[in-house]
Order: structure tokens, then C-alpha cells, then sequence
């Protein structure tokens, strides 16, 4: 995990690609595929869209064996969270099954929803 600043305008895109190609990252795409995940918060010039394309680019650049995966199929996923001028950029440990679920949660009809067992303790 690593963070840095960041600027609100669009040519600050190009920097923020060179910053991702300076970090090591081999040990953490050793095998399969990759992909980014962006979430940003504030007023920028651009979208967290062009921000992963550009992240991806500069992964690419450094790392070219290394494939791109899609958002449910990939084998490593990395994240960056920019709020305001603040990038933090992150590894995910859960593998995607994790987090897309394909089957709802069922409840019996005496078991509690757990926000409301929460609420309880």
C-alpha cells in the first residue's frame, strides 16, 4: 500500500502513471492476470475510468508479460482510492468470487437480519 498526492486536472494523469510504473510490483503479478479498481471522491477533470486506463497503462508499460483481466475475471486486483488531491493505492487480498456473490442470503423466518443483530449488541 502506497499513497501520493494528486491533481485535480487531467494532465496530472500522465504523472500519475509514471508513479505506478516506479512501484515494484513483480511479486504481486507472478502468475495470471490483473486488473484496477477506482473509486474517486471530489472534483476532478477526469474519470475514475481514464484514471484505471491510465494505471493499467503504466502497469503494462513496465510489467507487458503480464495480462489484463476484466472486473470479475482477473487473478490480482489493485485499488486506488483518490479523495480530493489523496491517491492511496492498494492490493485487494480477496479473490473476486469473494466479493460477486451470485446467490442472495437466505434467512429463516426467526433468524435476526444482522443489521438488526448489530443494532442489539
Amino acid at each position: 500500500m502506497t499513497h501520493f498526492k494528486v491533481s485535480k486536472q487531467r494532465s496530472s494523469l500522465q504523472r500519475l502513471q509514471k508513479y505506478v510504473y516506479d512501484l515494484y510490483l513483480k511479486p504481486f503479478l507472478r502468475k495470471g492476470s490483473f486488473y484496477v479498481n477506482v473509486s474517486r471522491s471530489g472534483s476532478h477533470n477526469y474519470t475514475r475510468f481514464e484514471v484505471a486506463n491510465k494505471t493499467i497503462e503504466g502497469i503494462k508499460k513496465r510489467y507487458p508479460h503480464r495480462k489484463i483481466g476484466t472486473s470479475k475475471n482477473h487473478d490480482i486486483e489493485f485499488r486506488l482510492d483518490i479523495i480530493d488531491d489523496n491517491a492511496l493505492f492498494s492490493i485487494r487480498l480477496t479473490d473476486a468470487t469473494y466479493r460477486f456473490r451470485q446467490k442472495q442470503r437466505s434467512f429463516n423466518k426467526a433468524a435476526l437480519l444482522p443489521t438488526v443483530a448489530h443494532a442489539m449488541v
